[in-house]
């Protein structure tokens, strides 16, 4: 494995129901590692993809990321979306990103590691701040989908993929952008 790919979502409240307020700044959707370039790596159950047998998904606990100090960063910048401050909810939700992907990352007997990672991207890269740089506003403005990827580009020297989703009236929006990461 060489590349991991973090998703990073734009909480517009498209057609499922956000919890509110909507967060003003990218939160991560997931950090998924994959073989190459465009090749993901299958979760463990499926794959085997690691020598070592991973930390099962139910010892994430809130005590266990508070240990770590990476509980505050998970709820702020990769909560579940759709209820965010619930606790509970939030650590189903990490702990499903840790079954589908976390335990084939490089680091599977360290979810607080893989936790720590995303969060680490996350926070250092102000997507919203490049975006506004280039001109691109969260202000209901029409933009062309390239002006996402070359402003992040140029800020960040990566390859990004932009996805759009359909807002509650049914116009399509920007939601999420892909970032390459290359790890050796």
């Amino acid at each position: 494995m060489g590349f991991v790919k973090l998703l990073a979502t734009y909480l517009t409240g498209g057609s499922e129901k956000c919890e509110t307020p909507i967060k003003r700044y990218f939160i991560i959707h997931t950090l998924q590692p994959y073989y190459l370039l465009d090749n993901y790596v299958p979760p463990y159950n499926e794959s085997r993809c690691n020598d070592a047998r991973p930390r099962p998904a139910d010892t994430i606990t809130a005590a266990y990321l508070r240990k770590y100090g990476v509980l505050d960063d998970l709820i702020e910048y990769w909560p579940n979306r759709y209820g965010y401050s619930n606790i509970e909810k939030n650590l189903e939700f990490w702990r499903l990103q840790w079954s589908r992907a976390g335990m084939c990352s490089p680091y599977p007997l360290c979810p607080d590691f893989y936790f720590k990672v995303a969060s680490t991207y996350v926070t250092a890269i102000d997507l919203l701040d490049i975006l506004e740089s280039a001109g691109v506003y969260p202000d209901n403005g029409k933009y062309e989908a390239f002006l996402y990827a070359n402003a992040i580009e140029k800020a960040l020297g990566v390859n990004v993929q932009i996805r759009g989703n359909k807002d509650a009236k049914n116009v399509t929006q920007f939601y999420e952008t892909i970032i390459c990461i290359c790890q050796s």
